[in-house]
């Protein structure tokens, strides 16, 4: 048999399994992680969606002035006016979105296994469990909510059980080799 690229014979390559290349499989509890992520990451995005269609969704910002209006021999007097702003749904939703595009980003790397992004995805998920507590409790308690507020609530109450899942599941130790080796 003789080769296109001379008069050579070689012999065929030899079959190199992905085991034998020093390559470890995606092991089946680090795929449904992932899956599990990438729902809570939708949830997140939908309740912050209802969050904003919601009368309790509107995020406020308080802007204090103080100016002097006169100085006397007792001290100065001063007047204090507190004014309450709210931020338009359209920039809270592209935060929101972009912090979805962010933690999804971040699923895509520990799904392919980058044990940096696994930690990383660790640390973010305790400070955003916190908050989405947080979140759960403002909607649920005090005034009644809305049906957007529940429907907020509902989602955030989702998403903080997913990510717990999502973080058991990322750390079983039959997923610990698939993070060592990359």
């Amino acid at each position: 048999m003789s080769s296109n690229w001379g008069d050579a014979d070689f012999p065929p390559a030899p079959i190199v399994s992905a085991q034998t290349a020093g390559f470890v499989a995606r092991p089946l509890v680090v795929a449904r992680a992932a899956t599990v992520w990438f729902v809570a990451a939708g949830c997140w995005l939908l309740a912050g969606l209802a969050s904003e269609l919601s009368s309790k969704g509107a995020v406020t910002v308080f802007v204090t002035n103080t100016s002097t209006v006169g100085r006397t021999d007792q001290g100065t007097v001063s007047v204090t006016h507190t004014a309450t702003e709210t931020v338009a749904p359209a920039i809270v939703l592209t935060i929101v979105a972009v912090l979805v595009a962010l933690w999804v980003g971040l699923i895509f790397l520990v799904r392919n296994g980058a044990n940096w992004a696994r930690i990383t995805l660790l640390i973010l998920a305790i400070i955003g469990e916190l908050t989405t507590l947080s979140q759960i409790l403002n909607t649920f308690g005090g005034t009644p909510p809305d049906t957007w507020a529940i429907v907020a609530g509902l989602l955030d109450f989702g998403v903080f059980w997913l990510v717990i899942a999502g973080l058991i599941m990322m750390f079983q130790p039959n997923a610990r080799p698939y993070f060592r080796h990359r």
